[in-house]
């Protein structure tokens, strides 16, 4: 609310007035001066002179000044409206003008507890105003639903896989056994997040389901290795102390390396450590959970519930054969290990290719390191972004008009977006849209690295629905809105989806700097004309405005001097003229109301009428604007931006799929900037510096957008990958005592490398900043299998057995927890994988790189692990030959 005092320019004239005595006026009758406190010998009472205004026809009758003993009152020069501020902004919900009201979370506070009693609000304010409709436009606790259900039912699509296999492998009783550790340590995470005070999100959900085929890991090779006690015809109290005696210390060297392989991502600073932070959170509590799964429920449980079988096969004559290469002269039912018909073939063909591996350790280190140098070279022609494209279903059309349009022409303005939404809202693909124009204050998202606003200005929010309900993919709408939005006669537009993760800015940007306003500005407009002609490259701009519409005012200083006037006199009458004055505060009906003086609306856009204002010197000269000043029109900067004090321009655009961000800086770096004098800088990559008697000279060009947070994140996750290595490695030398032990198990981790790439490569996901996290999160992951593997060995040679045969003894006994164990994990992940349930895509290369780098890792740690052991441990074949050739020949000469 503010009470307007409209001023008629023509009255004022009439009788000599000027703006500043209306004002004066005005401010001197609305007077409230403290004058002290009487002392009347019994109480002191506050004395305050008070003259205010009680209502509108106060200020009506307000006298201004005297003229032939008139008195001139305010009625006289102006009308006085009980209205509104000024228009700044507008809303309107599917075409329909609204009012929004935008509520924002403690961050501490659950966001859909706080959606729930925002949501109870609302409907009381229903009842209480049944003439309004009220609807929700943006609701984040949908968003929370959404995800839910696509990350839940992966998660129930993989605990019933996890069942099936190992109920298929080792028995229903067992896989029983197992699954306690999936709600135990669930149950141990949900505790933790609710002391912790950390809302449920997302990023929770999925650490939930990629822990979920971790914590039955452990659960996994003690139940396994009770079984295999079990099948030698121990008794089962027996066979479940030494079954968590031979593994447990492993097992839990194996969480351990786990949670020191997540536990560095914590380090991760700003916006991007709070949305990965909770991870390493969720995934070390549950993984500490499973061990009292592990370690104390599965062995009693398996001691009651078990019975004594007789034994099915002597082991030691079983390795033995294995160890000497007749294994095949033996029965099947011989061969020990028979859970199930088809996992007794597999070990005796696992049995041959690892003893064919530890004849030819030569020729597997040497496929292994060719391996690795092709999974380099194809990594590097994967391609780098952010984040993974993603369907959220929700994104904004940004649009300028010219500026110097209103507020108004700019609100139609939208039409020309939203006329190609009502196809799609007709097909039910659209939920909603919001139009947002002006100064919108919390309705405007920064969805790149501009961030103007003003009249000209406005943007679309545009709502579909869930992924889950529809079968049009975001990228679809997307397409077809570049297509068929018809702009008006210099109307830009950008469209930018609402990624997962924190806002990157915009795909492709380039920042200049330097001195120059003028040459920075061309700079970043034949960089933007020429981003435009990339294939791939869409809404590229630049933050540089020139085109401002101006009307300068500037005062003749003889003029002025001789009326005895100053310049901010002149600048103070136009001011409240165009913009209106508001200092002057009233209470009227208990409510505080600004007054604002302003020439009368059909004033305000003329010029003529500025001109005539009359202003009054200190000695009584009068004269008016037009006379003081010269009027001129001119067009002059929107805004001046800054980066380290320096001033800078941005160009920039964003790239629609197969182009990548990286190819677009590739025809930056090679072709765009060489040719406007720019040259590499040879301290930052990412820098280039102008060369002399160039259109480049004394400015400095920067690549930035979303691939500067790509690489600064890429930077902080391969910091936090070394301190998770490290880490492991300390952990494992504590483990087995032994520097070089360490060292092999560690050889899972390049491994593991090898299945990311092929399997980045095989699904076509360039890799990305959720390939990373996936990455770091492997190199606690594949080690666990090799931990198993290498303390078996050791065990087996404590025995007395010799390195070959312990080691077969020790791949055998492990094949099938290895198997089972990775093929759980990958079981977990695989419905997100596939996207089953679609709304997934984000999560895609994520689990891609978990399952692809499990899955060679394991097959490769059993057999590279293995032949790692042997070089290091075992006697070279010649040695033994040689060995074997002297015995023979001290046993003919003996004879």
């Amino acid at each position: 609310r503010e009470i307007h005092v409209n001023i008629n320019p023509h009255m004022m004239s009439q009788y000599g007035l000027t703006l500043a005595q209306v004002r004066m006026a005005l401010q001197d009758f609305n007077a409230k001066v403290p004058a002290g406190a009487l002392d009347t010998g019994q109480y002191d009472a506050t004395i305050r002179n008070e003259s205010k205004f009680r209502g509108i026809d106060d200020i009506r009758e307000a006298i201004v000044a005297s003229v032939d003993g008139k008195a001139i009152r305010v009625r006289d020069v102006a009308d006085v409206l009980d209205s509104n501020r000024r228009v700044k902004n507008y809303s309107q919900l599917n075409g329909r003008n609204c009012a929004t009201i935008i509520v924002y979370k403690e961050s501490d506070i659950n966001t859909l507890g706080a959606a729930r009693a925002v949501k109870a609000l609302v409907d009381d304010l229903y009842t209480q105003y049944p003439d309004i409709e009220f609807t929700t436009s943006r609701d984040a606790s949908e968003e929370i639903w959404v995800m839910f259900r696509v990350l839940g039912s992966s998660a129930v699509f993989g605990a019933m896989l996890v069942l099936v296999i190992l109920a298929w492998s080792m028995g229903l009783r067992i896989s029983i056994l197992v699954l306690i550790a999936i709600p135990f340590s669930t149950a141990v995470g949900l505790v933790f997040l609710y002391f912790a005070d950390i809302p449920i999100s997302n990023m929770v959900v999925f650490s939930f389901i990629l822990v979920l085929g971790m914590v039955v890991d452990g659960a996994i090779i003690v139940a396994e290795n009770i079984h295999r006690h079990i099948e030698r015809g121990e008794d089962p109290i027996t066979a479940a102390k030494t079954g968590i005696e031979e593994v447990g210390l492993p097992v839990l060297t194996a969480d351990l390396t786990t949670v020191a392989a997540f536990l560095p991502m914590l380090i991760v600073p700003g916006i991007m450590g709070d949305f990965m932070g909770v991870m390493p959170k969720v995934v070390s509590v549950a993984l500490l959970g499973s061990v009292l799964v592990d370690h104390f429920i599965i062995p009693a449980l398996a001691a009651r519930w078990y019975r004594q079988r007789p034994p099915e096969a002597d082991e030691s004559a079983v390795f033995a054969a294995m160890a000497s290469g007749s294994m095949a002269a033996m029965p099947a039912q011989q061969t020990g290990i028979r859970v199930r018909p088809n996992l007794g073939h597999g070990t005796r063909f696992y049995a041959s290719i690892l003893r064919w591996s530890l004849d030819n350790r030569l020729a597997v280190l040497l496929m292994c390191g060719l391996a690795m140098v092709g999974a380099v070279a194809l990594w590097g022609h994967l391609g780098f972004i952010f984040f993974p494209p993603s369907d959220r279903g929700q994104f904004i059309v940004k649009y300028e008009l010219p500026l110097g349009y209103s507020i108004e022409e700019t609100l139609a303005a939208a039409d020309v977006v939203t006329e190609p939404l009502r196809k799609w809202e007709r097909r039910g693909v659209v939920k909603q849209y919001v139009t947002a124009v002006g100064s919108s204050g919390g309705m405007s998202v920064r969805v790149d690295d501009d961030n103007a606003t003003g009249p000209e200005f406005g943007e679309v929010t545009v709502d579909l629905l869930s992924p889950l309900d529809r079968s049009v993919h975001e990228q679809e709408v997307i397409a077809d809105l570049r297509r068929n939005i018809r702009p008006l006669p210099g109307m830009k537009f950008t469209v930018k989806e609402i990624e997962d993760g924190p806002p990157g800015g915009a795909d492709v940007a380039v920042r200049f700097t330097g001195k120059d306003l003028d040459q920075l500005g061309r700079l970043g407009k034949q960089v933007a004309a020429q981003l435009a002609k990339i294939r791939g490259a869409v809404d590229a701009s630049t933050d540089y405005r020139d085109d401002n519409p101006e009307v300068i005012v500037e005062p003749r200083p003889e003029i002025v001097g001789l009326y005895g006037m100053t310049e901010s006199q002149i600048a103070r009458a136009v001011q409240i003229a165009v913009a209106g004055d508001s200092q002057i505060e009233l209470t009227l009906d208990d409510e505080d109301v600004t007054l604002r003086l302003q020439l009368a609306p059909e004033y305000q856009h003329d010029l003529r009428a500025v001109e005539g204002l009359m202003l009054t010197a200190m000695d009584g000269k009068r004269t008016t604007i037009g006379e003081l000043v010269d009027i001129r029109r001119d067009v002059g900067l929107f805004a001046i931006n800054r980066y380290e004090r320096n001033r800078a321009v941005m160009a920039r655009c964003n790239v629609v799929e197969p182009t990548l961000p990286d190819d677009v800086f590739k025809v930056l770096k090679e072709e765009i900037l060489p040719s406007l004098g720019f040259r590499a800088s040879e301290s930052d990559p990412m820098a280039f510096n102008g060369t002399p008697t160039t259109p480049s000279e004394g400015i400095q060009a920067t690549f930035t957008g979303e691939n500067e947070e790509r690489d600064k994140n890429f930077r902080i996750l391969t910091y936090s990958m070394m301190i998770g290595v490290v880490l492991i490695f300390g952990i494992l030398v504590a483990q087995f005592n032994s520097f070089r032990q360490a060292a092999i198990v560690m050889m899972a981790v390049p491994l593991s490398f090898i299945g990311v790439v092929l399997g980045m490569w095989a699904f076509g996901f360039p890799f990305s900043l959720a390939t990373f996290i996936g990455l770091v999160s492997l190199t606690g992951i594949v080690v666990n299998d090799a931990i198993v593997l290498v303390d078996f060995a050791n065990q087996a040679r404590k025995r007395g057995h010799p390195v070959r045969e312990a080691l077969i003894e020790s791949g055998v006994n492990r094949l099938r927890p290895v198997l089972l164990t990775t093929v759980t994990t990958i079981g977990g992940l695989l419905p997100l994988l596939l996207n089953i349930s679609g709304g997934a895509e984000f999560w895609q290369p994520l689990t891609a790189a978990i399952v692809f780098g499990l899955a060679f890792a394991t097959v490769l740690t059993l057999v590279v692990i293995p032949v790692c052991y042997s070089v290091s441990y075992g006697v070279p074949r010649w040695v033994r030959r040689k060995a074997s050739d002297a015995a023979t020949l001290v046993t003919q000469t003996a004879s």
